[in-house]
């Protein structure tokens, strides 16, 4: 057997290349590393631009009241859209339990806002992306809040900084009346004919008062 030729020393090339196996583990988790990296990255940039495009007009400002003469109102504003001191007023309405603290001001910011307010109450809201579109019904009326306009008892109207509606009881929708219960109908008996036994008891009696008047 002939010997085996002697190899001299590795070349830099030789040195330089990797062994099978040795790093491509290792450049793969990189990949995964930088490509998680980057969609967290993404993420959090969508996140925030979606929570910027939602806030960032700000909710409707509804101010609760009541005038010198006790008749109940809503204010209406929207600093963003350049609405504001829009005064709806509910004539010939008035508090059965006056609320303490009035004036009070409701910033439509969150859903949880509509749950209390000091009469009246909010039918629907959309707070998705703010100011969203707001409803309340109050006394048989209703005034729906858009961007786009202003709907009182589904009445269009444009909005105008500065200006009062006053809705009175003749412009109350039907829908929103609240009805009574059912009366129950009165239950007359039936007059019917006298019962066998009552019959007999009289005729027996009759018979009885003849016959003590005999001689």
């Amino acid at each position: 057997m002939s010997p085996s030729p002697h190899r001299g020393p590795a070349s830099d090339d030789e040195r330089d290349e990797p062994t099978p196996g040795s790093t491509s583990d290792g450049g793969a988790w990189r990949i995964f590393a930088f490509a998680g990296g980057l969609t967290l990255v993404g993420y959090l940039a969508l996140y925030s631009a979606d929570a910027y495009l939602r806030q960032r007009h700000g909710p409707w400002e509804i101010e609760f009241s009541v005038d010198a003469h006790g008749t109940p109102g809503v204010m209406l504003g929207q600093p963003s859209l350049g609405i504001s001191n829009v005064l709806i007023q509910f004539s010939g309405e008035t508090l059965t339990n006056p609320v303490a603290g009035l004036p009070a001001r409701l910033h439509m910011t969150r859903p949880e806002t509509a749950d209390a307010p000091p009469f009246g109450k909010v039918a629907f809201h959309d707070l998705t992306y703010l100011p969203g579109t707001v409803v309340l019904h109050c006394f048989g009326h209703e005034v729906q809040m858009l961007p786009k306009g202003l709907y009182l008892n589904r009445a269009a109207h444009p909005w105008q900084s500065g200006i009062s509606h006053v809705l009175f009881p003749s412009n109350k929708l039907a829908s929103l009346e609240p009805t009574s219960p059912p009366r129950r109908p009165l239950m007359i008996p039936a007059m019917g004919p006298p019962s066998r036994v009552s019959a007999t008891a009289t005729e027996t009696n009759s018979n009885s008062n003849s016959n003590s008047n005999s001689p």
